[in-house]
This record gives structure tokens, C-alpha cells and sequence, in this order.
């Protein structure tokens, strides 16, 4: 008991001497949501090449910086709802949950690459020389788990209203569609992967393991982080979205960052063609990932651009 009371005293001395508010909590969340996303969106080669990671030729390197860009836009997702909850504008409780939400997030990828690393079940590309770097990754996620959990508990430890965990009041259908929009291709990157692929370019998965094997087992990983970054994503939505049921600014906070999000994806998503002209791989679900796509971020834009605000001059 005296070492737990120690313990307990040194943890609320730390806590004091950091003042770390939400705020911070969550703008740490943002800025290292930002990094990881641009290198996996904009430079993903170079990224490898940094962490010291296996690199790849042909269609294997062809998918694996496609599966790299779809993570990076989840990640990005996550940056985007932390840059407009860390706002001072923003709802203190709600503000406080989003620090609650980022603490699971940071702590599920420190268990999910964590788990792997320690067990030598990362893939052969993570593996060797990459590993320093991939422990350094889990020191990061490591710390930012704590440094939202101190932000949560400065903000007074809210916790989101799980009997209203349902989005209601303003822009309430547009947020649900948007999540069960992703909740699709979330449960399916994360927990079929393989099917889920093979589902959107059939043949093209065996003829990556034949010629790179090694490439498959590293897409494999990528698709699966990048669908439970997504599921991730929206369980920080609802949780935050909870924290005062119905409350019209963080409604309208959560609905525009996701349509942000919604804007690049299409952007990304047009590419495809690209892909498929250069490869001759087939496509099969393209028109209706458009369609699913676009008819929900052209909802959400609507009714987010129908909605009525009031903008004030600063002083």
C-alpha cells in the first residue's frame, strides 16, 4: 500500500509540473496524425527508405504504395477531427473525450504493431533493419497515449453518454451515413482482408504472391492497421459526439472534418483509373464505390452547406 500510495503521488506531482491541457493533448494527436499521413500519402517510398524497411518491384510495389495512401487518408481522418476538437471554440467536456478517444487510438496501434513486434510476426519487410524504427514508433504511440490521457484527466476525465451513443440533434443523419459508410470498409479492410481485396481487383493478389510473396504479407498488414484506424475513427466520433448528445457546434465540428476527409478520398479515388490503365487490373466494385462514395459525401455537403450559421467579424 505505501508503494501504491507513492506511486499515486508521484503520477499527480507529474501531472501537475506538465499541465497538459486537452488542448495540447489533442494538437499532439494532430501533428503526429499529420506526419505519419503525408509520408504515407505523398512520400511513402522515401518513408521506407528512412524506417530501413524492405521495398518492392512491379505490382507489388504498384499495391503496396496504393494500401499505403488508403492508411495514410485514415490517419488523416483522425488529424483532421483533432484540429478542430483541440480549437478553444471547441466544447471543453467534448474536448476532453476526444483526449479519451485518442488514449484507445494511440494504445490500440501500440498493441496491434506491439503484439507483432515482440512475437516475430511482422512482416519480413518490417523486420531486420526496420525493427529500431518500429520500436521507436511504439515509444511515440507509447507517449501520446499518455499525453492524452493526462489531457483527459485536466479536462476533469469526461466520459462520453453511451445510453445516447447514437449521433442526434443537428446533422444527425448525415454523421450516421457517413459511419456507416465507412463501418463498411472498415470491418471488411480489418477483419477480411484478404477476401476484401480480392473482392475489388480479383487475380490480382495471387500474382502478387507468386512473383512478391514478401510485398502481399506487408499489404496485408497495411490494409489491416488502415481498417482499424477507420473503425478507430469512428468510435472517436461517436465517443466525442457523446459527450453532450446533441450538441449543434460538435456536430457540425465532427460532420465537417469528416467531409474534408470525404473530399480527398474522391480525390484519391479518381486515381484508380490511372492504376488500372497502367496495370490492367480489373476494378469490378469502382462504380459503385463512386456511387456509394459520392452520394454520401454530396449528402454530407449539402446538408452541412444547408445548415444555418451566423458568422461574427473578430474585433
Amino acid at each position: 500500500r505505501p508503494l501504491q500510495l507513492t506511486r499515486a503521488v508521484v503520477l499527480t506531482s507529474i501531472t501537475r509540473k506538465m499541465a497538459i491541457t486537452a488542448e495540447t493533448a489533442c494538437k499532439a494527436s494532430q501533428i503526429m496524425n499529420l506526419l505519419f499521413a503525408i509520408g504515407m500519402m505523398f512520400f511513402p517510398t522515401k518513408m521506407m527508405e528512412g524506417y530501413k524497411a524492405g521495398t518492392f518491384k512491379g505490382d507489388g510495389n504498384t499495391f503496396f504504395l496504393f494500401a499505403m495512401g488508403i492508411f495514410g487518408l485514415s490517419i488523416m481522418g483522425a488529424m483532421v477531427s483533432n484540429a478542430t476538437m483541440r480549437l478553444p471554440s471547441a466544447s471543453k467536456k467534448a474536448q476532453g473525450v476526444q483526449c479519451l478517444a485518442n488514449c484507445l487510438y494511440w494504445t490500440m496501434f501500440l498493441l496491434a504493431d506491439g503484439s507483432k513486434a515482440v512475437s516475430g510476426s511482422m512482416p519480413k519487410a518490417f523486420s531486420g533493419d526496420a525493427l529500431p524504427q518500429i520500436y521507436g514508433n511504439l515509444g511515440i504511440f507509447a507517449v501520446l497515449a499518455v499525453v492524452n490521457y493526462l489531457g483527459w484527466t485536466s479536462a476533469g476525465s469526461p466520459t462520453p453518454d453511451i445510453s445516447n451513443i447514437v449521433p442526434s440533434g443537428a446533422l444527425k443523419t448525415p454523421l450516421i451515413a457517413n459511419f456507416v459508410n465507412l463501418g463498411f470498409f472498415g470491418i471488411g479492410c480489418k477483419f477480411f482482408t484478404e477476401p476484401f481485396i480480392d473482392m475489388y481487383i480479383p487475380g490480382v493478389v495471387a500474382g502478387i504472391n507468386k512473383g512478391s510473396p514478401d510485398a502481399m504479407e506487408a499489404i496485408y498488414l497495411i490494409m489491416s492497421n488502415a481498417g482499424m484506424c477507420m473503425l478507430m475513427n469512428i468510435v472517436s466520433a461517436l465517443m466525442v459526439l457523446a459527450a453532450e448528445p446533441g450538441n449543434s457546434d460538435t456536430n457540425y465540428r465532427i460532420q465537417r472534418a469528416w467531409l474534408y476527409t470525404n473530399f480527398v478520398y474522391l480525390g484519391m479515388l479518381s486515381r484508380e483509373n490511372v492504376v488500372a490503365a497502367a496495370t490492367g487490373w480489373p476494378q469490378p466494385m469502382f462504380v459503385a464505390t463512386f456511387v456509394q462514395s459520392f452520394a454520401v459525401t454530396f449528402f454530407s455537403a449539402s446538408s452541412l452547406g444547408a445548415y444555418p450559421i451566423k458568422v461574427t467579424k473578430s474585433a
